[in-house]
């Protein structure tokens, strides 16, 4: 209840709380109330093309006369999905690696570690264009990518964290009472080092997004006539400025749901920030 009541306290982190469940809810419910449902597909209305945003087409329409409003809308479960897999997966691996190295130490940790730095030495977004473009252009290759690519937070996160619990004094008890090292690791250590990994998802939410439009936009991810985000605004630059509406409205959604999502994550590092605890306790 201390936890919800600081968090609620907190404005700005109030304020992306709200605007995550209303992307939430837009995602799921959007196909139900667009007024446009079927312009998320292939469907096309050249009649109605490049119409500015009015009374029927709030956003305007793009190239092929869809409704960008509905496209918008059916977009956000697209945003959402990408970052729920790509945060489960990556980690998963991270903290199953990172966990491990910092548990058994000596040569696992040595290896571990430098195939962590190996990664690390690259720009992340580098090494996801150069996956993406390996595995071949697709919204699935490009998770796998930005998967690939962001285990490596998560390992040395959660190593340091493990190297520091796996020395106190409860976790010696575990030992003289002759538990495992798998028990130990799993029943007491993992779940004293998790606060630090949850405040880390929250804040990777968003920049996975952009990520994955960043992706989208260089034409890497998503394909035609998907209604990803970065894909809306990387053909959308083809008519800007003249017909603005095309790129900017995706581009809008785009930079809310990072914010609301880095919001949020600066929230719960201020709440789970054990140094904060103290001051309120």
């Amino acid at each position: 209840m201390r936890t919800l009541r600081r968090l609620a306290r907190n404005r700005l982190t109030l304020l992306g709380f709200l605007g995550l469940l209303a992307l939430i809810a837009i995602a799921i419910t959007a196909p139900a109330w667009v007024p446009f449902p079927d312009h998320g597909g292939p469907a096309r209305d050249v009649a109605n093309r490049l119409q500015p945003p009015g009374p029927v087409h709030r956003f305007g329409t793009d190239d092929f006369g869809r409704d960008i409003f509905s496209r918008v809308c059916l977009g956000a479960v697209i945003s959402l999905r990408t970052g729920v897999i790509v945060v489960l997966l990556a980690s998963t691996l991270g903290v199953t690696l990172g966990a491990a190295a910092g548990f058994a130490g000596g040569l696992v940790d040595e290896v571990i570690m430098r195939i962590t730095d190996a990664f690390l030495a690259i720009p992340s977004l580098v090494l996801a264009l150069a996956i993406s473009t390996a595995l071949g252009a697709s919204l699935t290759n490009a998770l796998l990518a930005i998967s690939l690519v962001w285990w490596p937070w998560y390992a040395r996160l959660i190593r340091a964290q493990v190297m520091a619990i796996k020395e106190q004094e409860f976790v010696e008890s575990a030992r003289s009472l002759g538990m495992g090292p798998f028990l130990i690791l799993t029943r007491h250590i993992l779940p004293n080092a998790l606060a630090p990994i949850l405040v880390q998802a929250s804040m990777d939410f968003g920049y996975v997004i952009l990520t994955a439009a960043s992706l989208g936009f260089l034409g890497l991810g998503a394909q035609p006539p998907t209604p990803e985000w970065g894909l809306m605004v990387s053909v959308g630059r083809k008519f800007f400025p003249r017909w603005w509406w095309v790129a900017t409205f995706p581009g809008l959604a785009i930079f809310l749901a990072v914010l609301c999502f880095n919001l949020v994550g600066d929230g719960l590092r201020e709440v789970l920030d054990p140094r904060l605890r103290k001051q309120d306790a």
